[in-house]
């Protein structure tokens, strides 16, 4: 059997949840001074100083391989991605990740590696497809 409540019932009980109300939670800690990127912040970033490069080319010299990287050493690593609009038939991304992300010595980078389906892998000496690399970084301020 079901039951119906009253629109009153309904309109008391939706007062009496309202008026529920715990204790105010601690205050939080203070927040920066300033918006990131303005004169006098702490922040390293500039939207005007990212950039992103790709890199494109993939043989079977190659080892299916496309590397990209950042134009400087200190220049900070923010994505990368790989992608192919003609990737041929039985081709697949097997390998997307990072490149010295944690090494401040090296410009950081981005590695794509392709592979075949078993029996699709292109035997043409000269063959190549347009994969790309791409890697998207910010220069500090």
């Amino acid at each position: 059997m079901r039951t119906m409540l009253s629109k009153p019932t309904v309109l008391l009980f939706a007062l009496v949840l309202a008026a529920c109300e715990g204790p105010t939670g601690p205050q939080g800690p203070e927040g920066p001074e300033g918006l990131p990127g303005e004169p006098g912040t702490s922040n390293p970033y500039d939207r005007a100083a990212s950039y992103c490069l790709q890199g494109t080319g993939v043989t079977a010299a190659s080892g299916w391989t496309v590397t990209i990287r950042c134009a400087q050493v200190a220049d900070i690593p923010v994505a990368g991605s790989c992608y192919a609009a003609d990737l041929p038939a039985g081709g697949f991304v097997a390998s997307s990740r990072s490149v010295d992300w944690s090494n401040t010595a090296q410009a950081a980078g981005w590695t794509c590696t392709w592979d075949w389906q078993p029996g699709t892998e292109p035997t043409g000496v000269g063959f190549s497809f347009g994969g790309t690399t791409e890697i998207c970084c910010v220069t500090p301020q």
